[in-house]
């Protein structure tokens, strides 16, 4: 939110000239904006909270990158080849994420459709970024905007985003994991289906016993019957 508003309050600041509205390019900067702030808000919304109806997260996600492939797609008149190829790449970067979002939505429990959004996510950020350097090359080297063998960089560059999205990714799992099992409140020796077993002492189980009549012993002292899952399964398999 604090992002978008800053960008919002310099596309203003810059859309004038002589007291008119001269610049229409951010208008639709603006409105992009808008829309990601207000899925923002209802991120917020959601972490305290206040009774909205659930999934209003995904769907207003899925409305900011709709809107920002609506407007991307039609920002690209009278521009040069490759101002319009590097917008045409970021347009790819945008379908996968309201791809992600959607099937986020459907299936959320799904870690890798999550991950899957993180990653057109990054993507997005950086190629917005290497848009920024070639167009606006801030003193160095001017690419030609017409030279098709400098047409043809874009897209080797483009596919090195991916691969520096996709180590970044790898790099962030790897830090998180590490800190969530150092925070970790329970042991867990196997998952399995997504259910957690934990380690038993097979010393309190008869031979003879029917499983389904056993009963674990608990450290307290205090016995409880097995879980559902447990009830069916074998002494190996405990």
């Amino acid at each position: 939110m604090l992002v978008t508003i800053i960008a919002t309050i310099g596309e203003l600041a810059t859309a004038f000239e002589d007291g008119k509205w001269t610049y229409f390019n951010n208008a639709q900067h603006i409105s992009m904006y808008a829309f990601f702030c207000l899925n923002g808000i209802v991120d917020i919304l959601f972490f305290y909270k206040v009774n909205i109806p659930s999934g209003m997260d995904y769907a207003t996600g899925f409305l900011a990158y709709i809107v920002e492939a609506i407007i991307f797609s039609n920002h690209l008149h009278g521009r040069t080849h490759m101002d319009t190829m590097l917008h045409t790449l970021l347009i790819y970067l945008v379908y996968g994420c309201i791809i992600s979002v959607a099937l986020e939505a459907r299936y959320r429990d799904s870690i890798l459709i999550a991950l899957n959004r993180c990653f057109f996510s990054i993507l997005q950020g950086s190629w917005l970024f290497q848009i920024s350097f070639i167009l606006y090359p801030f003193g160095a080297a001017t690419w030609d905007q017409e030279d098709h063998d400098q047409l043809m960089m874009v897209t080797v560059i483009y596919s090195w985003h991916f691969a520096g999205a996709f180590l970044t990714l790898l790099a962030l799992l790897f830090i998180v994991s590490k800190i969530a099992r150092r925070h970790a409140p329970i042991d867990v020796s196997d998952v399995r289906n997504g259910i957690q077993y934990q380690k038993v002492d097979l010393n309190n189980l008869s031979d003879g016993d029917d499983a389904k009549q056993r009963k674990l012993k608990q450290p307290n002292g205090t016995t409880a019957l097995k879980s559902a899952f447990v009830l069916d399964s074998s002494e190996d398999e405990l």
